[in-house]
């Protein structure tokens, strides 16, 4: 039996406290790596402003701390570059909130209504739209595929497969404007073969015993500025869970 890999929780702690542009790796077999700059570590979540080549700010991503399998700081000249944007420094969300999964979504939804779930255990996916409400075990989503059209109905994502959230990035820019204002929803049976409890509120949990939420500033925030996609949408085809 192998040994249990140590927290870097710490190391996220201290790329936030000396704002350290971090280049991070995380476990999951088709994990993005991401690259910016730490805003908050919760118990089990954290927030980075993101950054594109160069040190363009690149909107949020909340990922799981236990994920993570590498810290290390970005050499060369992006952070310097980064410092000398008007958009420095980044703020953490007014309202986000890292301990679970809960926290994350709802927060984050009130942030920007639109976000990308991330699924990158055993496939790389992404489910975007918009979120409708949150049940004990799935997320439900009314999506937007990869032609920028709404769907009619909802759809749901099991909270065990999610791996990391996305909102203001470029991709979703872009994507906002094209898909425009989501439609009604229609009636739709739920996709879940076993029956679920009703929607819950998001939980305010406590933290982690010895694991204290730790962020930086909060403000409103800035939307991201103009920046080139980072990859193609989910197929509107592919499997759900």
């Amino acid at each position: 039996m192998g040994k249990k890999k140590p927290s870097l929780r710490p190391d996220l702690v201290a790329a936030l406290t000396d704002r350290t542009l971090v280049h991070i790796r995380r476990s999951p077999r088709y994990a993005d790596e991401t690259e910016g700059f730490v805003l908050g570590v919760g118990a089990r979540w954290a927030l980075i402003s993101r950054t594109l080549p160069g040190g363009y700010p690149n909107g949020y991503r909340a990922i799981q701390v236990a994920d993570v399998s590498r810290v290390t700081p970005v050499g060369g000249f992006e952070q310097r570059f980064a410092r000398s944007l008007p958009t420095w420094p980044p703020v953490m969300p007014r309202g986000a909130r890292l301990d679970d999964v809960w926290e994350v979504m709802g927060t984050l939804a009130q942030v920007s209504p639109l976000l990308c779930l991330r699924l990158e255990g055993a496939t790389r996916r992404r489910e975007c739209g918009r979120l409708l409400r949150l049940s004990e075990n799935r997320v439900w989503l009314q999506r937007v595929d990869a032609h920028a059209v709404w769907s009619e109905t909802e759809d749901s994502v099991k909270m065990s497969r999610i791996t990391a959230v996305d909102i203001r990035d470029s991709f979703l820019t872009a994507l906002g404007p094209l898909a425009g204002e989501a439609p009604e929803i229609q009636e739709h049976a739920p996709l879940a073969p076993d029956p679920e409890p009703e929607s819950v509120p998001v939980p305010a949990a406590p933290n982690a015993p010895g694991q204290p939420a730790v962020a930086g500033p909060q403000a409103d925030a800035a939307d991201a500025g103009p920046a080139e996609p980072d990859e193609t949408p989910a197929d509107p085809d592919a499997d759900r869970p």
